[in-house]
């Protein structure tokens, strides 16, 4: 029987949820400061209708393409020396040349980032999506964008865009080590590797898979829980199920099960459209419910060395997540490359921890490496919808198409139809078989070590009362190099 901690735990979580709103628009989710990701701020996006000069037409970037397709907007504090706010500015500048140069970029990315004295000395920054857009999938399944991939999407009518696409945010406390510096010391560290690695997170690289409950330690993981609340724990509160982003679609486990699944499954909880007395009958009744155990298991296998996977397409490539940290580590395990597999090679800059004391020549030389963005890290982000010159036409998601809210909401789930496709990869000497449930060959490495608001909308199977309730990203900490 859960702890009445537990219990006490996840109601104080709910109670942060605001009143819920229907309506038949897009309600999108802003991030507005990079360090607190955990609360993102529910706003309207209604739909908007390009201009027609207003989409950028056969503007992708080749490799070695001299144009920026990264806006910056560079804010620094005003106690910090000009040269050292010049110095970030221009690594802002070099990072964005950077992604310029691998991917097909057709609409510029903006970015608002600033470099200010944060109120822990160990923090090093942190960067998120501005916004996050809920689109359908292939699968008839909606899940979170980032508002920099939506954009690549051109679509001439889409949810209304925030007038930046990445935040980004850096502590001027630190010691950083800037490209043209004199020799860095062993106490620095190299700014331009953070701030590539931190956009990454910013245009995707994010997990829904968080803790449900408040407790220590961590007793569960659920992707974003959708449930119409209030401040007032008393009231009743209405379940509408959990929704993932779109990297995490991507994830398998090394037996070749898909996280989606485990949504899937964590959403037969109950229907969608229950309604609870109030909110401790709500979590009274999920973690007493089988699906209580599934979120269990997903913990399970976020601390389990060589447990999860991020099943690249079309490359049929397997790029293992951190898994090795035990207890979990929230904003280090499963939004990051294993560190046990990648730290030394041409994939290091996705690792959660950066080496003090190395320069990315260094690392770069180290590693053998001629782009911080490796092969691996390309691959995943051309799987979540980017072009690349070798993958001009990533898979496209679609809008939401919207209806009257005055129709009435009905009780749904997914269909009990299951459709098994079998697909095998093949990585150097590593295999996966993805079915529903299926088996692998571990790698070969050695082991060493809410705010809430709602929409209506019709996703071919019925109607469904949707709340969106996110929390993505994580803290970054420097503990004998950096963590995040």
């Amino acid at each position: 029987m859960p702890s009445i901690i537990y219990i006490i735990s996840l109601i104080i979580f709910l109670s942060w949820s605001r009143n819920i709103i229907v309506s038949a628009e897009t309600w999108c989710y802003d991030t507005v400061n990079p360090m607190d990701q955990d609360n993102p701020t529910p706003v309207r996006c209604p739909a908007v209708t390009e201009k027609s000069d207003n989409i950028y037409h056969d503007v992708g970037i080749n490799p070695g393409a001299s144009t920026n397709m990264f806006d910056i907007s560079f804010t620094c504090d005003p106690t910090t020396s000009q040269t050292t706010c010049d110095k970030a500015k221009e690594s802002f500048e070099k990072a964005g040349e950077i992604f310029t140069s691998v991917l097909s970029l057709n609409t510029p990315i903006r970015i608002n980032a600033s470099l200010i004295p944060l109120s822990d000395d160990t923090t090093l920054g942190s960067a998120a999506p501005a916004r996050l857009i809920p689109l359908k999938c292939k699968d008839k399944k909606i899940r979170n964008f980032p508002q920099s991939l939506v954009k690549q999407f051109q679509f001439s009518t889409h949810p209304e865009y925030a007038a930046v696409d990445i935040v980004a945010v850096f502590n001027s406390k630190c010691n950083f080590y800037f490209e043209g510096d004199p020799t860095i010391t062993p106490d620095q560290i190299g700014f331009l590797e953070l701030i590539v690695h931190e956009i990454v997170h910013g245009l995707g690289l994010v997990t829904n898979w968080k803790p449900l409950l408040n407790s220590k330690p961590v007793s569960e993981l659920t992707s974003a829980l959708n449930l119409t609340s209030n401040s007032d724990s008393t009231q009743p509160v209405v379940y509408y199920g959990f929704i993932e982003t779109i990297f995490d679609s991507f994830i398998v486990t090394n037996a070749g099960d898909k996280f989606s699944n485990f949504t899937e499954q964590l959403n037969d909880f109950t229907p969608y459209g229950t309604k609870f007395q109030d909110q401790s009958a709500f979590i009274s009744a999920f973690i007493n419910s089988p699906e209580y155990n599934i979120s269990q298991m997903v913990l399970s296998y976020s601390q389990t060395a060589y447990s999860m996977v991020f099943l690249a397409d079309p490359h049929s490539e397997l790029v293992w997540l951190e898994s090795n940290i035990n207890p979990y580590s929230k904003g280090s395990s499963i939004s990051h490359f294993s560190m046990e597999i990648y730290d030394n090679t041409t994939d290091f800059l996705m690792t959660y921890i950066q080496h003090p004391g190395r320069s990315l020549e260094t690392a770069l030389q180290q590693n053998n490496a001629t782009c911080i963005i490796g092969p691996k890290l390309l691959y995943l982000l051309e799987t979540i919808g980017y072009a690349t010159p070798n993958n001009p036409n990533p898979q496209k998601p679609s809008l939401i198409e919207f209806h009257s809210t005055k129709s009435k909401t009905t009780s749904w789930k997914n269909s009990n139809t299951t459709t098994t496709t079998t697909t095998t990869t093949t990585d150097t000497n590593d295999t996966i078989t993805t079915t529903d449930s299926q088996t692998t060959t571990k790698p070969t490495t050695s082991s060493l070590f809410s705010s809430t608001e709602s929409i209506i909308f019709n996703n071919n199977y019925g109607w469904i009362n949707l709340v969106i309730s996110l929390s993505v990203g994580g803290l970054f900490f420097a503990s004998g190099g950096w963590i995040f």
